[in-house]
């Protein structure tokens, strides 16, 4: 079984976590957006 779908847009890579000065990571924006433009949704 195949499933084919199209997402809209420019693909953007995955971009490594980002330190902050206290030694916090976070995702960096760009990343975190186009995670919640492709996520799944029921």
């Amino acid at each position: 079984m195949n499933i084919n779908f199209t997402i809209q847009g420019k693909s953007i890579p995955k971009a490594r976590p980002r330190l902050t000065r206290q030694g916090m990571a976070y995702t960096p924006k760009t990343t975190r957006d186009y995670e919640r433009l492709v996520v799944r949704r029921p």
